[in-house]
């Protein structure tokens, strides 16, 4: 009902707890959403006044806005056959923020081939970041996000931006310094699952945390990134990097995750370039017996600096047919496969 917002004029709308379940949310422009508040005296607690928009594993439960904040709640139990359960940003860039990000999944698509490999799936169970899409993500929780097919349980960031500030932005060595990018930052990812029903094993769903892939350029920084599973022989239970994607990884805490396939915490392929920075990553691992630390591989390239690489069965850091700068870290104790393996 609100038709005054604007650039000058924007609203805030102050939600009180309770649970609704009306369908898809789509937000507005200049409107911000601000959720737990206690209905008899309007004080907030996030917590303790919890307002929760449910899918009711029907729907999906939210389509975000620009210049637009969603704040406070808990977006769960979205149910949608493509991208985006919880939350899709396809060209919008919204601000996100404090918010618990609870069981939403993405379905399989319809009349999918379980007989083929390396299939486009639908992406994002939790949220789906797409093309022009350079939301701020802050102070979340995704907990149990799912997959059916496809990549980035807890969020997909996919395709480059191609927006003021976008091509046109300035690199220095190959980073980009200036110019629009998602921001994850401050984040706890746990337990979230790609690839829940992929029978056929199509690796088709990679990283469960994280994915990015056809050029997506994010900030992930600061989050903690624990427990989760990659399925269906896809790879990289934490952060996923494929197809000319730029992503800088910084200051996480990637610990415990799991893939099917290859590069337990973080896989790089395909011509992308993501800076690992300054990271923890420790006890991941791979059902197949690979690398649980990272790999790259297929023309993948990595910067990798600063890092404390530890405890991951099969090996700390593996490159294949890749591209490797590997300086200033502490790699020890990764039992069952060497510190660094390097291999044509």
């Amino acid at each position: 009902q609100i038709n005054s917002a604007s650039e000058s004029n924007r609203v805030a709308v102050l939600i009180g707890q309770g649970r609704y379940e009306s369908g898809t949310l789509e937000m507005k422009q200049y409107t911000d959403l601000y959720g737990g508040f206690s209905e008899d005296n309007w004080q907030r607690d996030i917590y303790k006044y919890q307002t929760f928009i449910s899918g009711n594993d029907e729907n999906r439960v939210l389509i975000a806005a620009d210049h637009a904040r969603l704040d406070g709640f808990i977006i769960a139990n979205g149910r949608v056959r493509g991208h985006g359960a919880g939350i899709l940003c396809d060209d919008t860039s919204p601000e996100i923020s404090n918010n618990i990000i609870l069981d939403n999944m993405t379905l399989a698509p319809e009349n999918f081939n379980y007989n083929r490999i390396h299939q486009e799936g639908n992406q994002g169970g939790g949220i789906a970041c797409l093309f022009n899409a350079v939301p701020v993500i802050r102070n979340n929780i995704f907990y149990q996000n799912k997959t059916g097919i496809g990549m980035g349980a807890g969020i997909a960031v996919y395709g480059w931006v191609r927006v003021k500030g976008g091509p046109e932005a300035r690199f220095v060595e190959n980073r980009m310094i200036d110019g629009l990018r998602a921001k994850i930052e401050n984040n706890v990812f746990l337990e979230n699952n790609s690839g829940v029903n992929d029978t056929g094993r199509t690796r088709s769903s990679s990283g469960a945390a994280i994915g990015c892939a056809y050029e997506a350029r994010p900030i992930i920084k600061n989050n903690l990134i624990l427990n989760n599973k990659a399925q269906g022989r896809s790879d990289a239970g934490g952060i996923y990097v494929e197809y000319y994607s730029f992503p800088d990884i910084i200051k996480n805490y990637i610990l415990g995750n799991i893939s099917d396939d290859d590069g337990g915490g973080i896989y790089a392929m395909r011509s992308s370039h993501p800076l690992i920075q300054d990271n923890i990553i420790a006890g991941n691992f791979t059902e197949g017996g690979g690398p649980g630390g990272i790999r790259l591989s297929k023309e993948g390239r990595g910067k990798i600096t600063g890092n404390t690489i530890v405890y991951n069965p099969g090996g700390g850091v593996l490159s294949v047919d890749s591209y490797l700068e590997l300086t200033d870290n502490i790699i020890m104790d990764n039992p069952g496969g060497h510190g660094v393996t390097v291999r044509s």
